[in-house]
């Protein structure tokens, strides 16, 4: 298959975009509360498509948007300085969708590694 025709079959899963969605993107507080995640970027992956759905809003971590119909499709979640959450759902109708982002830590470590009883850095 030609990458031009490739690129148009995939261009017509984002494009088929139809189910409503409501997506929350949410970060686990120091507390072990859970607070939404402002300006996250959003994206849908249906089977190799991946569709830019926009980002998250300032006062609540939501974003409403409409999806391609998909079994099995990954919800992705990015931002500076956190790792990208991802949750699976069944866009086959509409409903809304959680995903849960982790902080990305900085950590100071000194690493060994022990070879024949021998340590070394």
């Amino acid at each position: 298959m030609e990458s031009g025709a490739r690129g148009e079959s995939e261009k017509k899963i984002c494009e088929s975009a139809s189910m409503p969605m409501a997506v929350t993107v949410l970060v686990e507080a120091p507390d072990r509360s859970l607070v939404p995640v402002n300006d996250a970027t959003v994206s849908f992956k249906c089977i190799n498509e991946v569709c830019d759905l926009g980002s998250t809003e300032k006062k609540d971590g939501r974003i409403f948007t409409a999806v391609p119909a998909c079994i099995n499709g990954l919800l992705i979640a990015k931002k500076e300085g956190m790792y990208q959450g991802k949750e699976f759902v069944d866009s086959n109708e509409p409903g809304s969708a959680t995903v849960i982002m982790d902080f990305l830590y900085d950590l100071d470590l000194d690493v060994k590694i022990l070879q024949s009883g021998i340590e070394r850095s």
